[in-house]
């Protein structure tokens, strides 16, 4: 599919979903060899209940243990960094986005250099009246978001 894409063009960015990593990383399978790669992942952290942000019914995939570290992600991140390979978290929150496991998906990133992209718009607003206002998975990301962009200029 890398290749099919690149026949159009040649320079495009390309998001990979992270599906194989362990088996790359590991060596049963060989890297990616194609340029200005983008590895993906999904992380959710197991939530199941009645969100407090949106004060609905959710549950999502994951565990509430999650951390960098023992998934495994970290050296994932660790392996795509070391071959010019970027990284994205392109899904991660989700219906209730637990400030603990916020932080660490936060951190990490800024630490790591890791592009984020918050799931699903419906779990970080409230409407009422009309009007969407944040709710309080959204004030989390709101002020994660600011925190990874501060002291940053230009």
């Amino acid at each position: 599919l890398i290749d099919t894409i690149r026949a159009q063009n040649p320079k495009s960015l390309i998001v990979v979903f992270g599906h194989g990593w362990k088996q790359i990383v590991s060596g049963q399978f060989p890297n990616y060899k194609q340029p200005n790669l983008v590895m993906d992942a999904h992380i959710y952290n197991g939530f199941n209940g009645v969100s407090p942000a949106t004060g609905q019914n959710c549950s999502e995939p994951g565990g509430a243990a999650w951390t960098p570290e023992k998934s495994g992600f970290a050296a994932n991140v660790k392996f795509a960094h070391d071959h010019g390979q970027a990284v994205i978290i392109n899904e991660w929150g989700g219906c209730y986005d637990e400030p603990g496991y916020h932080n660490i998906i936060i951190n990490f990133a800024k630490s790591q250099g890791i592009a984020l992209a918050y799931f699903q718009a419906g779990n970080v607003t409230n409407t009422v009246a009309g009007a969407m206002d944040l709710n309080d998975n959204g004030r989390l990301v709101q002020a994660g978001y600011a925190s990874i962009l501060e002291g940053i200029t230009g």
